[in-house]
């Protein structure tokens, strides 16, 4: 069996590319193999100190194929690569080589499913995110605000479980774009206006507006969805 297959890639807008994965578990083996090619900071990660060897697979296979898109587009040798942390945990590419620290990856995951993405022109989101059931009135109410639920119910080609869960991964991206993650509750973010043909929506947040352009795959139940906006 393959260690993965890539089940998508988009490159809605130039200058940033998407990459959808479906990764299966590694034995002990690969595991210890795969190792090798982790730095010493990325070897320290919690991840990987997990007793439950799927978390300590899913960081393995988020960190070889970053490296792996990484390389692809700029050049920079996989061995020379490290995928660490921010100050709010977002990844960050650290490599001496580097043309430009301007370089920008994103990562995200639901069950079996990975999502990368990389840009050196754009800051972005990513977010994949299973179809959840929306069915606790004061777990929605808490989310998403009475304009957001009218845009949701205005909808007439998807699930409303299935538009909730794409607000969501929306909301998700846009606080991962800003790299500050949930600072209050979801509900902070909200969004205005969503327009689904033309991946157009306008955000409100602590006051400001903001409008972005969002590129987003249904799949097996699961949206992949990433959110841009120009530096």
């Amino acid at each position: 069996m393959t260690l993965f297959e890539r089940t998508s890639e988009v490159q809605s807008f130039s200058g940033f590319l998407r990459r959808d994965y479906t990764v299966h578990p590694l034995t002990k083996k690969q595991r210890d193999y795969f190792k090798k090619f982790l730095s010493k900071k990325e070897l320290l990660d919690p991840k990987l100190m997990s007793y439950q060897d799927q978390v300590q697979d899913m960081y393995i296979m988020e960190r070889m194929l970053c490296k792996k898109m990484v390389s692809d587009i700029l050049g920079v040798p996989f061995r020379c690569i490290s995928i660490e942390r921010g100050p709010c945990g977002e990844p960050r590419v650290m490599s001496s080589m580097l043309r430009t620290k301007e370089a920008n990856i994103g990562i995200s995951h639901t069950d079996k499913c990975l999502s990368i993405g990389f840009s050196e022109k754009y800051n972005f989101g990513i977010d994949c995110q299973k179809k959840y059931s929306f069915s606790a009135p004061n777990f929605v109410q808490s989310v998403f605000s009475e304009r957001e639920n009218q845009l949701i119910c205005k909808n007439n080609f998807m699930s409303t479980d299935q538009a909730y869960t794409l607000f969501w991964t929306l909301k998700e991206c846009f606080v991962k774009l800003l790299k500050t993650g949930f600072r209050w509750n979801p509900g902070s973010v909200e969004i205005l206006d969503f327009d689904y043909n033309s991946h157009k929506l306008k955000i409100k947040y602590l006051g400001k507006s903001f409008q972005l352009m969002a590129s987003y795959t249904y799949n097996d139940n699961i949206w992949f969805t990433n959110l841009l906006m120009a530096k």
